[in-house]
């Protein structure tokens, strides 16, 4: 039987304000970075995921379209995550975020992974 999301009443927080927290079917909050598991390696596991099913697709068959198509989808996934996800995670997180990037990297390491002697 799956899961649905639930709404859990609670105190209203300075980042939701409201007064029910949305949990999702796999347990995560909507309005707290998570960091343990893969996320202490990477800031973007599904992301790193769909890189290599798609480079390695494209390997697998010989395509020179689909490393095309790979290599595309590797740029826009960057783009959207440096220009969309990752300003939205700073407005919302602020310093919490800041840390969390600190931390650990973009990808697996790479990526504005910066040291505290910044």
């Amino acid at each position: 039987m799956a899961e649905t999301c639930r709404l859990n009443q609670r105190k209203p927080s300075k980042l939701n304000p409201v007064r029910f927290r949305l949990t999702l079917p796999y347990g995560l909050l909507e309005d707290e970075i998570i960091q343990h598991g893969v996320f202490r390696r990477t800031r973007n596991p599904q992301y790193v995921g769909y890189v290599l099913m798609f480079l390695g697709a494209a390997a697998g068959s010989g395509s020179q379209l689909a490393l095309i198509s790979a290599v595309l989808f590797v740029a826009i996934i960057h783009v959207f995550i440096t220009h969309v996800e990752e300003p939205h995670m700073r407005r919302t997180f602020g310093e919490a975020f800041e840390q969390y990037v600190h931390k650990v990297g973009r990808y697996f390491g790479v990526g504005e992974k910066r040291s505290n002697t910044d």
